[in-house]
């Protein structure tokens, strides 16, 4: 649905120039895409640049237009003249001069001079001659029976010094900046006298002067405006330059010479109704819908629209809050009709709770479609329709919240809770519903007890993790993606999401220079966290990731991309240096693509509980990889201040969903690992399974078996806590990285002491904590290395299990942080 402007009054707006003015206002004098004549009403776009639809030649450093095949006549001429092809010829012969981008045929004059220096004034066409010096050239050499080399132009050249040089004539076509190369009859360029007959072959009466006054002389990167009455040319002419400045696409010259001249005729002064009317607006395509859009949101700012107060709300003229998966673009998006609110009093809560919020878009859009419903139901339940806000009771809201429950499914329903209570909080807050009484409210006790019974029903994170054997086997055949010609850039994007554990979003959007060193030489990823304020964040990431940005980064030079993103998208040309990232749900495709092609997983896949389950590879998202990186870490006992940090987490509660563990397996893992407990020398003293929690509590490093420690809850340790030298310390294979931790620390601890003026029976207690640990720690190994496969495999799994529940009974309490 678009605005529609009324004829009469914007004729009249129109009719003193005010919307002309308007538009001309908002042009820029600095073109990107050319030059604007105003005298001529001539718009000349250069060729060369990258926002109109020429095709550059593709011989390396040639810029030259080439039409409609791949290679541009002076390259096509040079490889002719060489004897081999075009491709052979532009593979071999690469331009480096960057003065030789641009074909100088017509413009540059010939080499021949006079005494004082002065130039012959025609235009050089072969070999740096023009065509009669260069005839004369031709003869003398055939005379002589010589081959035309280097050596004897240059000894031409030399000759001709001194003798008859030609005068500059111009071509007199105003637009061209031509010389004549040879004395034409037609009096014109060689380019134009070309286009002359080619004229004269259609219309064999056309005159030179009817020629020159036609828009056939122009450029094939000119457009004639001059024959556009205002303000059509004006509106043209704004449509072209923010088309251009918006990097939407590329200028199509091509197709807008045939729209011009259809145009030119018609009785429309609107270009907006050209647009929707003409045939030729069609073959547009992209200059025609971002017109259209660009066309009336200038209409609204000239008639100074409010979409707060007018019947239409254009979600594009407001300024809507924004995050990275949350946009709000200034053109795009249909309006909402607030007409559909048939209730005054519904309709004027939507506008105060729009203009007092401005949440994003999808925010925006889902308050009003809850509007709408509760429209709706009223519309429908009530003899008034709801036109009167005091007969308003309990018994409508809880009519509006069934329907809201049986609209939406269980996912949506907080989401439709949340916009909707917040905007009657707000309707009150502000007077709007003064007159509705207050019957007219929340249900707060049945909503909450179905809060309650919808937080009993989720599954906590850890559920939702890929397994680390997935995760693995995706990583092993990255090097096979093939799904396209930008398979190497979705290679390093996957390998980026597996390795960083960055959201999608955040390694979307990239920049080239997102990999930097700190002091000690170590490597960052700098990347921006949309999620928590679109600060800009640094992650300290390992050897394969620097290795598959730098490839990556090798590859785009290779390719001459110029995007300031390292990830720029596909549906443009990677070399505009205006092309955005590559969007957030683009990647999932390609992962889906990616994985279809993959084989099972070999070896067994276990889901939270253990079991082995058939796993499919085409269910994994770009999500997953993050929370597979997080479940790793809470699986190698990282602590969760730690784990919070590195996720970007605002809440510690998030990142204790990676650490829960159910009863029934955390039981199961106490099970398994309670027979391998072990006593300070290293005999094995298993704990029956029935009697585990009332024997033992935790402590650092290990299990305590002490009675009043263990009565204590494991704070009435007599020994403070140097447990290796203790007898009813129990440590089991859970607690062996910790143990490793703890013998490192001891090691760097008595290297201080012995540097120092220690006692000697300290030290003695040092070395002895450290050799207790180092014997309880090779005891262990050994006789893990005794056991079967099976059993072992079984053993590191719970060992996981037990070492995720110490850090969730522990992420209440101080944890210090320890640099070894």
């Amino acid at each position: 649905m678009t605005l529609i402007v009324d004829t009469a009054e914007a004729a009249g707006s129109k009719s003193g120039g005010g919307w002309r003015d308007f538009l001309a206002g908002m042009l820029n004098e600095e073109w990107a895409v050319g030059a604007w004549d105003a005298a001529t009403g001539i718009l000349t776009v250069d060729p060369f640049n990258e926002l109109n639809d020429f095709r550059a030649c593709r011989r390396p450093g040639c810029a030259n237009p080439a039409s409609r095949v791949d290679y541009c006549p002076p390259c096509q001429r040079r490889a002719r003249h060489a004897g081999v092809s075009v491709e052979e010829y532009a593979r071999t012969h690469p331009k480096v001069s960057l003065d030789a981008r641009r074909t100088t045929r017509g413009f540059e004059l010939c080499g021949i001079s006079d005494e004082a220096g002065v130039r012959c004034g025609r235009a050089m066409t072969t070999r740096g001659l023009c065509p009669t010096h260069y005839d004369l050239f031709a003869k003398r050499c055939k005379k002589s029976e010589a081959a035309l080399t280097d050596h004897r132009l240059e000894a031409f050249v030399a000759d001709r010094v001194g003798k008859y040089v030609f005068p500059s004539v111009p071509c007199p076509i105003a637009s061209c900046g031509r010389i004549l190369s040879h004395s034409i009859s037609s009096g014109l360029c060689d380019y134009h006298d070309s286009g002359l007959r080619a004229a004269r072959r259609k219309q064999p009466a056309l005159t030179i002067e009817d020629f020159m006054g036609s828009n056939v002389v122009l450029e094939r990167h000119q457009l004639a405006l001059g024959s556009l009455s205002e303000p059509l040319r004006t509106e043209l002419l704004f449509v072209i330059q923010q088309y251009a400045d918006r990097g939407v696409g590329r200028v199509m010259i091509s197709k807008l010479r045939p729209f011009i001249n259809d145009i030119a005729a018609d009785p429309h002064t609107d270009l907006l109704e050209c647009f929707r009317s003409h045939e030729h607006s069609i073959r547009l395509k992209g200059v025609r819908a971002v017109g259209m859009l660009l066309l009336e949101k200038a209409h609204r700012r000239f008639e100074e629209y409010d979409s707060l107060q007018g019947d239409l709300i254009f979600l594009q003229d407001l300024p809507l809050r924004e995050t990275q998966s949350a946009r709000n673009p200034d053109l795009g998006g249909t309006p909402l009709d607030i007409r559909q609110l048939t209730q005054p009093w519904l309709a004027t809560a939507f506008r105060t709770w729009l203009g007092a919020t401005l949440e994003p878009r999808g925010a925006v859009r889902k308050c009003f479609d809850v509007c709408a419903e509760a429209s709706q139901v009223m519309a429908d339940r009530r003899s008034d329709a709801g036109m009167d806000p005091t007969r308003l009771s309990y018994e409508d809201m809880a009519a509006i919240i069934a329907r809201f429950e049986q609209r939406w499914s269980a996912q949506g329903i907080k989401f439709t809770y949340s916009v909707w209570w917040e905007l009657c909080r707000l309707a009150r807050r502000f007077g709007v519903w003064d007159e509705i009484p207050e019957s007219f409210a929340q249900n707060y006790a049945a909503q909450k007890r179905r809060t309650l019974r919808g937080k009993g029903d989720q599954k906590v994170e850890s559920d939702r993790v890929t397994p680390a054997a997935v995760v693995a086997h995706l990583r092993s055949h990255t090097d096979q993606l093939d799904i396209g010609r930008h398979s190497d850039m979705y290679r390093c994007v996957l390998e980026l999401l597996m390795e960083t554990g960055r959201r999608p979003a955040e390694i979307a959007t990239l920049r080239t220079d997102c990999l930097v060193q700190d002091r000690h030489g170590g490597w960052l990823l700098r990347y921006t966290a949309h999620k928590t304020g679109g600060a800009t964040k640094e992650l300290p990431v390992e050897t394969p990731v620097v290795e598959s940005i730098r490839r990556w980064e090798r590859i785009r030079t290779e390719r001459g991309i110029r995007s300031s993103y390292l990830f720029p998208s596909g549906r443009r040309r990677l070399q505009d240096e205006n092309i955005p990232p590559i969007g957030e749900r683009y990647l999932g495709k390609i992962l889906h693509k990616f994985a279809a092609n993959l084989p099972q997983v070999p070896g067994p896949v276990t889901d939270a509980d253990g079991h082995p389950v058939d796993f499919d590879l085409t269910t994994v998202q770009p999500y997953d990889f993050r929370r597979a990186y997080a479940q790793r870490h809470a699986d190698n006992g990282t602590d969760p201040d730690v784990l919070r940090q590195l996720m970007d987490h605002v809440s510690l509660s998030t990142t204790m969903g990676y650490y829960q563990v159910s009863s029934k397996r955390r039981r199961k893992a106490v099970n398994t690992l309670a027979p391998l407990a072990h006593d300070r020398h290293g005999r094995q003293v298993g704990i029956a399974n029935g009697r585990m929690q009332l024997k033992i509590t935790p402590v650092p490093y290990g299990d305590c078996a002490e009675p009043s420690n263990v009565a204590a809850g494991g704070t009435a340790c007599q020994l403070r806590y140097q447990c290796a030298g203790c007898g009813f310390f129990r440590p089991n294979p859970s607690h062996i990285p910790e143990i490793e931790k703890e013998i490192v620390k001891l090691k760097s601890q008595l290297r201080i002491a012995e540097a120092s003026d220690t006692a000697g029976y300290l030290l003695d207690a040092q070395r002895g904590l450290i050799a207790d640990y180092e014997k309880v720690l090779t005891t262990m190994r050994e006789r893990l290395e005794q056991l079967p496969q099976d059993q072992r495999r079984e053993i590191s799994t719970m060992s996981e299990v037990m070492r995720r529940a110490r850090s969730a009974a522990l992420a209440g309490k101080h944890i210090e942080l320890r640099e070894i």
